[in-house]
């Protein structure tokens, strides 16, 4: 820096125009000068040791039961019995609603009285063309065909019938608990739209997770999972995955995703339908091998090495499964070794 400063001294004789070539290109030579004095960060490392390993896929999800359903009427009419109410335990079997049935049960006996007389029409023609197949007219066959499909019609109404008077009663499918229902009240009209009761079946709590559809290929059923609710803080229940949606579905975001169920059988969770968590599903596992933290990892197969006294050296390495932030060494270094976590910070 001294010797920089005389040679400015020396430039008060020389020319203006000079002068501002030579400051420019001292300058730059101080840059470059100064950079190499910058501070070098410093490495860090990481012992290579054996632990153990898990590699998970997550998602968030929400607790369901064994079962779920959504009720409503197959048929539109006014509401003359609702025999539930949310929160309530219901059996199977148990009736949940019916519909005011007398309109339906007039249409049901006129149904009846109609199929009585068109099955009476067809045996009276039948009973006037017996033995006479062979030698039966056209007009005959005409009057026969008529009242048979008449009568046919008429079975097609009278079972319509039963079906809209059996239409007219809800009844549970299942043993659960009803969880949400539209507010109704005897005597409404109600459409086939309205929901009549939600019921879900808790005999067996489920977490349905939302797997991403490039996670899917590594869950299967029987793995394990660890599922935390946000009702029950950093509480973790243990589960295991019982069931894989066959479909895909799309998210509000516009994501492609698989319902995965998780089987939780804990009895300190509520049985609420709907809370709201996550989903550590455990896809591999091992215990007792050479870890590193994925930091070390230059690209998936290098690792810079400690060589000591300042000396690092680039080494190949095979690496396995991964966890959030360690990775499996397979082959390539021993334990006890040193890498460099920070591999960035060594010059190229």
């Amino acid at each position: 820096m001294e010797i920089i400063i005389n040679f400015l001294k020396r430039l008060k004789g020389t020319r203006r125009r000079n002068k501002i070539i030579v400051i420019i290109v001292i300058l730059i030579a101080l840059f470059f000068v100064l950079r190499g004095r910058a501070k070098k960060v410093p490495l860090q490392y990481a012992t290579v040791s054996k632990n153990n390993i898990e590699s998970r896929v997550s998602a968030s999800g929400i607790l369901n039961g064994k079962k779920s359903v959504s009720l409503h009427f197959a048929i539109a009419g006014k509401l003359n019995y609702l025999g539930v109410s949310i929160g309530d335990n219901v059996s199977k079997g148990q009736t949940i609603a019916a519909l005011d049935n007398t309109d339906l049960n007039s249409a049901l006996q006129t149904a009846i009285n109609n199929r009585r007389n068109t099955q009476a029409a067809v045996e009276n023609i039948h009973d006037q063309v017996k033995d006479h197949s062979s030698d039966e007219t056209f007009s005959q066959k005409a009057t026969r065909t008529a009242s048979e499909v008449a009568n046919d019609n008429a079975w097609a109404s009278l079972l319509a019938a039963e079906r809209d008077m059996q239409n007219a009663v809800i009844y549970s499918p299942f043993s659960g608990v009803v969880v949400n229902q539209a507010s109704l009240n005897p005597g409404q009209n109600i459409t086939t739209t309205d929901l009549i009761a939600q019921m879900v079946d808790f005999s067996q709590k489920d977490f349905d997770a939302t797997v991403d559809e490039s996670d899917i290929g590594q869950v299967q059923i029987g793995q394990s999972a660890n599922v935390t609710l946000n009702a029950y803080g950093d509480t973790v229940f243990s589960g295991k995955v019982v069931e894989i949606d066959p479909q895909t579905q799309t998210s509000s975001t516009g994501a492609i995703a698989v319902i995965v169920k998780i089987e939780v059988g804990d009895s300190r969770i509520a049985k609420i339908y709907g809370l709201n968590g996550n989903a550590d599903i455990i896809t591999s596992s091992k215990k007792d091998v050479l870890i590193i933290p994925q930091d070390a990892l230059i690209d998936d197969s290098h690792v810079y090495v400690n060589k000591g006294t300042g000396i690092t050296e680039k080494r190949e390495i095979k690496i396995g499964i991964k966890s959030d932030t360690d990775v499996e060494v397979i082959s390539g270094l021993s334990e006890g070794e040193q890498v460099i976590i920070n591999p960035q910070a060594i010059s190229k």
